[in-house]
């Protein structure tokens, strides 16, 4: 189908005249609050989570290593807790857990897009958070939120001069 003289053009389902959505950049920082919030909350319960784990692991070292004593066949999960590699990979968890935090609050406050956006994808690969699952599932929605014209938008204009 072609534009002709008195046919209308062509219909693209979008009215370009019409504002795109969230045009106002208050309604675009609205709408990255809920994913934000999510992010949050659940990076501060995985920080919680993961500190405690590291705080615990001595005690858990130790008990292990009893119960190995006492059962031969317990002396292989034991040994998992020997060696420095599980405070590495525990560290490591918290400091994604403190990275998304503040991701997660930059968002709030719309700012930083770019670490904003790394918080973001660093909290859905936390796979030592205790909400790995649902760090996946909020991390998606807060992409999808953040990849929109009108939010990178509100990013840009927060910026200082």
């Amino acid at each position: 189908m072609t534009d002709g003289p008195g046919l209308p053009p062509p219909n693209t389902g979008r009215n370009y005249d019409d504002p795109p959505p969230f045009a106002d950049q208050a309604a675009a920082r609205a709408a990255v609050k809920a994913p934000a919030i999510s992010m949050i909350i659940l990076n501060a319960i995985s920080l919680l989570s993961s500190a405690a784990s590291f705080l615990f692991l001595g005690p858990m070292r130790e008990a292990m290593h009893q119960n190995a004593e006492r059962d031969p066949n317990f002396e292989s999960v034991a040994k998992l807790y020997d060696g420095r590699w599980l405070e590495i990979l525990m560290g490591a968890g918290l400091l994604l857990c403190l990275i998304g935090l503040v991701g997660a609050v930059r968002m709030l406050q719309a700012r930083s897009y770019v670490f904003v956006m790394i918080s973001t994808i660093l909290t859905m690969i936390n796979l030592g958070s205790c909400c790995c699952l649902i760090n996946l599932g909020i991390g998606i929605w807060a992409l999808v939120v953040l990849m929109r014209d009108d939010v990178q938008q509100a990013f840009k204009s927060s910026q200082p001069s």
